[in-house]
């Protein structure tokens, strides 16, 4: 009976692992190796995410700041949770994170999946660096006109909305801070096209709008 239970339990271990997207490849290796060269910055603000945050010249529009920014084009939550670690000796004293969108857009994550993904984030932070300040920033609306071949993008702000709403609850659960960007982003139902290049990416017209909802954040 103890032997049927272990192999039971070990059939699905197999099957959890198999469901997991695969996050790494030769970009997200490449990337996370250089971040990981870098001499560390004690006390650091760390902008964490993926190619929005990544393509954000967060130290520049902070002046002042040690701000690391720790954005993977193509990152989902659970390349995320794996990097936290090294991130982590970093001992940030902040640290801002928008993360999931990959999740929803490219590979149907659950309620349920995202939620134990958000947990997970949340202990490894406060088990290693239990004084770092936790900002969980909404997810950006996405415009799926500006490149209407771009199936991913297609009905997929509803979703968003509520995966915000996830977000917003779990802040409040946990007592850490959470920043609405979602709503300064957006035109009807959707990203402003004024801000976008291609309906999820910005330029540099929603950096700005994007700093100017954090600069109270990061310097308060």
């Amino acid at each position: 009976m103890k032997k049927l239970l272990i192999a039971m339990l070990l059939g699905l271990s197999i099957h959890a692992l198999a469901q997991q997207p695969n996050f790494r490849n030769d970009y997200y290796n490449k990337k996370r190796a250089l971040q990981e060269s870098i001499p560390k910055v004690n006390k650091a603000i760390v902008m964490l995410g993926n190619s929005l945050t990544e393509q954000g010249l967060w130290s520049e529009y902070f002046p002042g700041k040690d701000v690391l920014n720790r954005g993977i084009g193509g990152d989902i939550i659970a390349g995320i949770i794996d990097r936290l670690p090294d991130i982590l000796k970093n001992k940030p004293s902040k640290i801002f994170i928008t993360a999931g969108i990959n999740d929803i857009l490219f590979y149907d994550i659950t309620k349920e999946q995202f939620e134990q993904g958000y947990t997970k984030i949340f202990e490894i932070i406060k088990q290693r660096q239990p004084k770092c300040k936790i900002y969980l920033g909404s997810l950006l609306p996405v415009n799926e006109t500006i490149k209407s071949d771009n199936k991913f993008l297609v009905d997929k702000n509803n979703k968003i909305n509520a995966f915000n709403d996830l977000i917003r609850a779990f802040a409040v659960e946990h007592h850490v801070r959470y920043i609405d960007i979602h709503s300064h982003m957006l035109e009807g139902k959707a990203l402003i096209k004024g801000l976008s290049v291609d309906g999820i990416h910005l330029n540099e017209k929603g950096y700005l709008v994007w700093t100017s909802v954090l600069k109270p954040y990061i310097y308060e």
